[in-house]
């Protein structure tokens, strides 16, 4: 969807204070960047290119939690696997990695 031209009826941030500027409409596609080299940013943080995919970036195995009773009858919940479980706390770190290089999560 391409920005609406001045004159066709619609502005765009035209500097009024307590507007919300709606992008898009129902029924059609929005697109923020239109390729992996585009640079994107949020809250004003410096736009950047999409990050490139991670090294630890590994479909985790999937598997049920496993329980270990401790002394008295409390669970104590975990992974099957350190590899599950290493995984698992990569895959978080290049979620907050992410986020923050785009501003939208804060450093």
């Amino acid at each position: 969807m391409a920005l609406p031209a001045i004159g066709d009826g619609e502005q765009i941030g035209d500097g009024n204070l307590n507007e919300t500027l709606n992008v898009g409409r129902a029924g059609q596609p929005l697109q923020l960047g239109g390729s992996a080299s585009a640079l994107v940013g949020a809250y004003g943080a410096t736009p950047v290119v999409q990050r490139a995919t991670a090294a630890s970036h590994t479909t985790i195995a999937t598997s049920v939690a496993v329980s270990t009773l401790t002394t008295g009858s409390a669970s104590t919940w975990g992974y099957s696997t350190s590899t599950q479980a290493n995984q698992v706390t990569a895959a978080v770190a290049e979620i907050q990695a992410t986020l923050v290089a785009l501003g939208i999560w804060a450093a």
